[in-house]
């Protein structure tokens, strides 16, 4: 902050009465950055407690939130704080469910407030009950794979050979 204000009680006047130089950029030493995507919100929990606070922070609202899963569930941390619980731990588990604690690549991060999939925001012990948490439970930067399941096809109003024939192909394609 104090670096910050001394360049502007510099830099401020010398705009105001024009006594500025000013210098083009050269496009060829210009750099881009490509747009901010959900994926870049995942909580990766082998990082340091204080990166994943400083994301947490930077993308809360009106942002995605960052998020995390517990197996296939979502959810999404609004607030943090770096918690210097030395923990031998891996990174992603379940410390202590109150306060929500979750071991990091170093140290730990406390999870203040949360969302569960699309529900309401909680305090950290509640989301920790909402999505059965326990002391040693993991959590996910990505959803855990899931077998495909199957659908079920009724049709009505086709009897005999026809119906039979088609309700047979349709689950035997499995184009349906």
């Amino acid at each position: 902050c104090h670096a910050a204000r001394q360049l502007l009680e510099q830099t401020l006047p010398a705009i105001k009465h024009g006594n500025i130089l000013e210098i083009a950029q050269c496009e060829n030493e210009a750099t881009c950055f490509g747009r901010r995507t959900p994926d870049d919100s995942f909580l990766e929990w082998h990082k340091p407690a204080f990166m994943l606070h400083n994301m947490v922070r930077a993308v809360a609202d009106p942002w995605p939130g960052a998020f995390s899963y517990v197996g296939n569930q979502k959810f999404t941390v609004w607030s943090s704080r770096v918690h210097p619980h030395a923990s031998k731990a891996q990174p992603g588990s379940v410390i202590s469910v109150a306060p929500l604690l979750i071991a990091c690549g170093d140290g730990a991060l406390e999870i203040v407030t949360g969302q569960a999939g699309d529900g309401i925001t909680m305090q950290g012990s509640q989301l920790a009950q909402t999505l059965g948490l326990v002391q040693g439970s993991r959590l996910n930067s990505q959803p855990a794979c899931t077998a495909r399941r199957r659908t079920r096809v009724l049709i009505l109003g086709v009897n005999g050979f026809i119906g039979n024939h088609l309700t047979e192909r349709l689950l035997r394609e499995d184009h349906y």
